[in-house]
């Protein structure tokens, strides 16, 4: 519920800077750096004893479970960053969409068997599989954001003629 809670305040901060004359004037600018700090920071949980929790959620027939999260881990960064930029972000939000839709069973088994990730607010079962499905909706929100807005990282890639 952590990133959750990080996003809303993350995206209320930026949008009120919004109306205060900053770069966020809409809500999908808005969203674009609380989702992608967000991101990033979930992906680097993944290499953490946390990642052991994740692991679980894989069945056992399925090989070296560790290492599946720690790919999925460094999507989630590589991904989180690239929403960021503006070339970046159509395609960092089609494979964190792709990549929620993969983990979507495994967190149906997690919330069906009770499964359990550590941390000072884990999210409750129950709740997973709704928050996955808002995830997806708000990932190809921010897909279609305004790609000129100020608040995106700037492209190091020279203009073309």
């Amino acid at each position: 519920m952590i990133p959750l809670l990080g996003v809303v305040l993350g995206t209320l901060l930026l949008r009120g800077f919004g109306a205060m004359g900053g770069p966020w004037k809409s809500w999908s600018a808005a969203l674009v750096l609380p989702m992608g700090l967000m991101y990033v920071l979930t992906g680097m949980a993944h290499f953490t004893p946390m990642g052991d929790d994740l692991a679980g959620f894989i069945p056992q027939r399925v090989p070296h479970p560790r290492l599946l999260v720690s790919i999925a881990g460094a999507i989630q960064i590589v991904a989180g960053l690239a929403l960021l930029t503006r070339r970046g972000r159509v395609a960092a939000a089609a494979c964190l969409v792709t990549l929620l839709l993969i983990k979507l069973p495994l967190n149906w088994l997690g919330a069906t068997h009770g499964l359990m990730v550590r941390g000072p607010l884990p999210t409750p079962p129950i709740l997973r599989v709704p928050l996955v499905m808002l995830w997806i909706a708000v990932l190809v929100w921010v897909a279609r954001a305004p790609q000129d807005f100020a608040g995106a990282l700037p492209d190091s890639t020279p203009p073309r003629n």
